[in-house]
């Protein structure tokens, strides 16, 4: 599995952006504009050895229950900001404008919108403009996707959309699926997301994202980080979130 993550690092790590959801629970009023709330949430990123290796501040504004934008911004654990990943969902929550960098490794991608049936994807100075289908999800988007199908999933019903992959300038296809309800706690569905082509299942990584069915908030992701804290090192990762009240 390592060997297969080195030789696909630039797939991989568009790949893993996903794994970088946001949660919609309740949020806090934001001063000064109408209807407009503010949520702030942490992810604290372990290894298998329970060793911190960076967290996440997750800031979403919202505007009268739907989600306008969001930033993402990884800290190591001495506290020194590592990445960033900007996301605007104004015209769609599933597929979002943004933008990832990485400052350890100077990895810039992302997805710009759209003219007309148009969008663009870019990875470093790669560009391509790319006509828009209504099945498609970018970046955090696919937490809304998620959200939406909570419920379907829950009900063991796989749920089938085409990611879009800015290092390959192109779309794959991906799924959801139920990992079953969490052992410690039967409110937790555990949610599955691989790809959905069965040869290249054998060899990709899978992620659980654990939500509480109750809040519709994102518990726990386990599998691949999506930040190279090393250039061509992916490593395995636990990341429990705790939200600000």
């Amino acid at each position: 599995m390592t060997l297969m993550m080195r030789r696909n690092g630039p797939f991989l790590r568009s790949f893993l952006l996903i794994m970088t959801l946001l949660a919609m629970p309740q949020a806090s009023a934001a001063p000064g504009a109408a209807g407009v709330t503010l949520e702030r949430y942490t992810g604290v990123a372990r290894d298998s050895s329970g060793k911190l290796l960076y967290q996440e501040k997750h800031e979403v504004r919202y505007q009268d229950g739907r989600v306008l934008s969001g930033i993402t911004r990884y800290l190591s654990g001495e506290g020194t900001l590592i990445a960033e990943l900007n996301s605007d969902f104004s015209s769609n929550a599933f597929l979002p404008k943004y933008r990832f960098k990485n400052l350890i490794t100077s990895l810039e991608e992302g997805v710009e919108c759209c003219t007309g049936d148009e969008l663009e994807v870019f990875h470093q100075s790669k560009r391509k403009k790319i006509r828009y289908q209504a099945n498609w999800v970018s970046g955090q988007g696919f937490h809304y996707l998620a959200k939406d199908r909570l419920e379907k999933v829950d009900h063991n019903e796989k749920q089938h959309f085409k990611f879009l992959i800015p290092s390959k300038l192109d779309s794959y296809n991906f799924r959801l699926s139920s990992a079953g309800r969490d052992d410690k706690n039967p409110d937790y569905e555990r949610v599955l997301l691989e790809i959905d082509h069965w040869f290249f299942r054998l060899f990709a990584p899978k992620i659980v994202a654990t939500y509480d069915m109750k809040t519709r908030r994102l518990m726990r992701y386990e599998g691949p980080s999506n930040i190279e804290l090393k250039k061509g090192e992916v490593k395995n990762v636990t990341i429990e979130y705790s939200y600000d009240p």
